[in-house]
């Protein structure tokens, strides 16, 4: 064994060649596990960055599975093959060459072992000093692309015929999301006695990863389980920590969907054990709730409570109260209960269910303020509005209602005996005595574990008076009497009219009555409720059928678009057709064209960046492209909104006719002082350059494809087109320049067509001063080797033309600059190196 031990370690020093080499050839088992423990020991794997590990690990899965390993050995060559492929390169190769049951098994326990725990992968990339912060950043990406993106889902798709469905499990979704949120649970309870950063934003991506696969509720049900058995304040605050990092638009889908969870499994059937009480249980839940919701005064509990609780149990809406109070927005959330119990509108328009929920709810909340702000609360003026508008009802039980609430109120407001009394039948039965008793109502946060010992309903004898049920007084039931069927006659019965289709084939069905249609958006935070909401089809069609009216109708006062502009833009560019929905890409491309064209400062460079590092689709980077160009063109235009239904239809029809890639130079017209280039053109140079170079060796780079850099050098052409009546124009030249030479050492006959078609466009809009560059040639010089270059790799003879064209023009172009500068017109161009680059181009 000592022998081996030398001649592992002598291996480990000739690099990668010979490694790949000699695993090719071995045959001992001894060997290789003496080999990959001495490979194991000289790097902790996780750091294994570089491309020659990659090639190692790609030869240990392509040859040294396959011959050493199956489901059925030894545990100590399970333990050192894991150890070993623990690191991103290693799932990666695993990725690559997954074909059988072998390889998923292998993976899967690789995501399992506690080499590759989130605790082992955060400590080594982030708490280390061996790694760069640009190089950990990196690695969280791919690691996120992993697990809560869609490359491994993907690759297990792909081989699903071959695969067992047990062996398939572990890449589901609902799997992926309980194992992420196991992790970060696991990894706040390690960090409670560090003094470690958390980076708590890189584990909110995580988390926010995982609420995007579309099962949130099992984060709920992880939490539960977790918190139950190691509860702790540390862990308790550390994952409130990471919730409160995430985007809203995820805290409320994770807010939505752990109080539909708790709402079925705690609340929806209370059973009859005694084991706790009612208070225990909602304190339990409230505490739970807390954490999800985040210690913010505009917390996804108040906006659960205010939006979403109507039809959900009293002991749901108590439990999210104290969500509320923890995090001090009872009295910010009592006063828009207030307002909306006074709203005529909502009054005529909502349920009656809905009206009895938000009673219920205010009053609720009211009970919790103090004695100062139920005064406050008590002496607003839409406390007689409210009470105006109840009495005008035709509801009596609405009317009934109102005059409760009003009593209350008069009783909070007035300090002396005398206090407003209706003392008529609404007001003095049981029902009556409900909602009062409502104000007593009281409960503490409790410990998350209660939760677990069981569902837990109060005995029909208890006193607690939210168990009071109101009854029903007034309806008349009366028996139906029944005839033999000898006795029907249908000779005057008429058959119904039946549609020609259903509510599945079409949405504009004029023969279909849509009971439950949903309403146009009216506010952007209404529209960005609607798109969350993926598992409704009728909310996702409903706004992205308005969003486009909406956002130019929200642009043109205030400021709620500018507000909430960049999380819009994150939804419309990241939602996926789970439904397949008629014109869908289209629909979020208007959507788009919209925002990109009414908040060009927030929207442009967002989108931009997101192109490279969000986890996009290559339908999805289109549709990016063509929405930036579009926004551009209408930019370019003076931005004018109104008319937008033309213009939409307008733009629409010309990006189906030539991909938005004008054929002619635009109408001359005066410089303007626009700069909306600024937020379109140069962010997408820019992070084009910024990107390349770093994404470049990902696997998952797939803007390097030929299709989509070509798109994306056409909408670069497109929008450089639109700015040339710019006052900036030559900074704007000068990026794009430089852009086309970053380009230059890409050989592909496609990409150098398209790019000749720009630098014909440049040459074509600018002129010497312009695209020369600090007085020096170097410029010049270097497009004309590009474009000698290209000559020789494109054979189509249009193309060879307008390269030398080109050619042509960048010729009269130097010659112009050497006589401006003989001429002393351009002092900065007389260095010895400036003129000597200059006659390079003779």
């Amino acid at each position: 064994m000592p022998p081996l031990v030398v001649e592992s370690q002598v291996l480990l020093n000739q690099g990668s060649a010979s490694i790949c080499r000699w695993l090719e050839q071995v045959t001992s088992t001894d060997e290789l596990l003496t080999f990959l423990q001495d490979w194991n020991v000289s790097m902790l794997p996780l750091l294994r960055v570089r491309p020659t590990d990659a090639i190692v690990l790609q030869t240990i899965v392509e040859n040294v599975i396959p011959r050493f390993w199956s489901p059925e050995s030894p545990r100590e060559m399970t333990a050192i093959l894991v150890q070993t492929l623990s690191c991103m390169s290693g799932v990666n190769a695993l990725l690559r060459h997954l074909r059988t049951d072998i390889e998923a098994k292998l993976l899967q326990c690789v995501l399992e072992s506690p080499a590759f725990t989130l605790e082992a992968t955060h400590a080594a990339w982030f708490e280390g000093s061996v790694l760069g912060p640009e190089t950990a950043k990196q690695l969280w990406a791919t690691y996120l692309s992993f697990v809560t993106g869609s490359k491994l889902i993907n690759a297990v798709a792909a081989h699903e015929k071959n695969l067992s469905l047990h062996v398939c499990l572990f890449a589901s979704a609902e799997w992926l999301t309980a194992y992420v949120t196991r992790s970060i649970l696991a990894l706040c309870q390690s960090y409670q006695t560090r003094s470690a950063e958390l980076h708590e934003v890189e584990i909110a991506e995580l988390l926010s990863g995982a609420i995007s696969l579309g099962n949130a509720d099992v984060i709920c049900g992880e939490s539960i389980e977790f918190l139950s058995k190691y509860e702790h304040e540390g862990i308790c605050a550390l994952f409130g920590k990471v919730v409160s990092s995430m985007g809203m638009p995820a805290r409320n889908r994770l807010m939505l969907a752990s109080c539909a969870y708790l709402e079925e499994k705690y609340f929806a059937q209370a059973s009859t054990s005694a084991a706790i009480n009612d208070d225990d249980r909602i304190g339990a839940a409230g505490s739970l709730l807390s954490i999800f919701s985040g210690n913010e005064e505009d917390s996804p509990a108040r906006r659960w409570l205010i939006h979403h609780s109507h039809n959900t149990s009293l002991e749901l809406r108590r439990a999210a109260l104290l969500a509320v109070a923890v995090s001090n927005g009872l009295f910010s959330l009592a006063e828009e209960l207030l307002a909306l119990w006074a709203d005529k509108t909502q009054m005529r328009h909502a349920g009656l269910d809905k009206r009895r929920a938000l009673v219920e709810t205010f009053l609720l909340t009211l009970g919790r303020l103090s004695k100062q702000q139920q005064a406050m609360l008590a002496s607003s003026s839409l406390v007689m509005t409210g009470t105006s508008n109840h009495l005008e009802s035709s509801s009596d039980s609405i009317r009934a209602q109102g005059m409760v609430v009003a009593e209350v109120m008069s009783k909070l407001a007035n300090k002396s005996s005398i206090t407003l009394k209706f003392d008529v039948p609404g007001t003095t039965g049981s029902e009556a005595e409900y909602f009062r008793s409502l104000l007593l109502v009281r409960e503490d946060t409790k410990p998350i574990k209660l939760l677990k010992s069981g569902q837990v309903s109060l005995p029909a004898e208890s006193a607690d008076p939210t168990n009071m049920q109101p009854t029903n007084s007034g309806v008349k039931v009366e028996e139906v009497a029944e005839f033999p069927d000898d006795q029907i006659s249908t000779e005057d019965v008429k058959p119904m009219r039946l549609p020609d289709s259903d509510d599945e084939d079409s949405d504009e069905d004029p023969s279909l009555v849509d009971r439950d249609k949903v309403p146009p958006p009216l506010y952007i935070r209404t529209l960005i409720e609607l798109l969350t909401q993926h598992d409704s089809y009728k909310s996702i069609h409903c706004g992205l059928k308005h969003a486009p009216q909406l956002i130019v109708r929200k642009a043109q006062y205030g400021t709620e678009l500018s507000n909430y502009a960049t999380n819009l833009a994150e939804i419309l560019s990241g939602l996926r057709d789970t439904f397949d929905m008629e014109d869908f890409h289209q629909l979020v491309l208007s959507a788009l064209f919209a925002l990109v064209a009414a908040c060009p400062e927030k929207v442009g460079p967002y989108l931009s960046r997101a192109y490279f590092v969000a986890d996009y689709s290559l339908q999805q980077r289109v549709i990016i492209l063509s929405a930036i160009s579009l926004g551009s063109h209408l930019l370019a235009e003076g931005g004018d909104l109104s008319g937008w239904a033309e213009k939409e239809s307008r733009a629409l029809q010309k990006l189906c006719m030539n991909g938005m890639v004008p054929n002619e130079k635009p109408v001359a017209r005066s410089k303007s002082k626009a700069t909306w280039q600024n937020y379109t053109l140069l962010p997408l140079v820019g992070n084009y350059q910024a990107y390349a170079s770093h994404m470049a060796g990902r696997d998952d780079s797939a803007f390097h494809e030929t299709i989509l850099l070509s798109h994306y050098i056409k909408t670069v052409m497109t929008i450089y087109t639109f700015s040339a009546t710019t006052a900036n124009f030559k900074t704007t030249t000068n990026e794009v320049v430089n852009f086309i030479l970053g380009l230059r050492s890409n050989r592909d006959e496609e990409i150098c067509t398209v790019l000749s078609e720009l630098v014909a466009r440049v040459l074509e809009l600018s002129d010497a001063r312009t695209i020369v560059q600090d007085g020096k040639g170097d410029t010049l010089v270097a497009l004309q080797d590009w474009v000698r270059g290209a000559f020789e790799v494109c054979k189509d003879a249009k193309v060879r033309a307008r390269l030398g064209g080109s050619a042509v023009k960048i010729a009269e172009m130097a010659q112009e600059t050497m006589d401006l500068v003989l001429a002393g017109q351009s002092a900065s161009m007389l260095s010895t190196n400036n003129r000597f680059g200059l006659r390079g181009l003779q």
